[in-house]
């Protein structure tokens, strides 16, 4: 998953409020116009019920390339969640939008892409 433009971000939000307020972790390298790459990078923070949370900022330099290599959400409410993830680049496109039950956790990993995980830790399947 890349971020490749001065305006296009990593956003998340909740179809609502949740309590406590669910937290994201996004690891990400970035790419630079002369084809190096940086040491690895953390972007963390909270959701904030039903208001776009900016997961992983945009690039701050054109020809710059941010490179998403995992994310973790993890739902600590005592309910279940419902969380978009989404690039929005003035328009927004959403990647997925999942169900999280409480203290379930919703991962990305480069190379193995999106699944979540129960209170066991078990990958949840359909």
């Amino acid at each position: 998953m890349f971020l490749d433009s001065t305006s296009m971000k990593l956003e998340g939000v909740l179809a609502g409020a949740a309590d406590p307020a669910p937290v994201f972790t996004v690891g990400y390298v970035v790419h630079n116009q002369a084809g190096q790459i940086s040491k690895p990078a953390l972007s963390r923070g909270a959701f904030n019920g039903a208001t776009d949370v900016t997961m992983l900022a945009a690039p701050g330099t054109a020809g710059e390339v941010r490179e998403v290599l995992f994310v973790s959400v993890y739902n600590s409410d005592n309910a279940s969640i419902t969380v978009t993830v989404k690039t929005d680049d003035g328009t927004e496109r959403n990647i997925l939008v999942v169900t999280l039950l409480t203290l379930e956790q919703l991962f990305y990993e480069k190379g193995r892409g999106w699944y979540s995980m129960d209170v066991n830790g078990k990958v949840k399947t359909v």
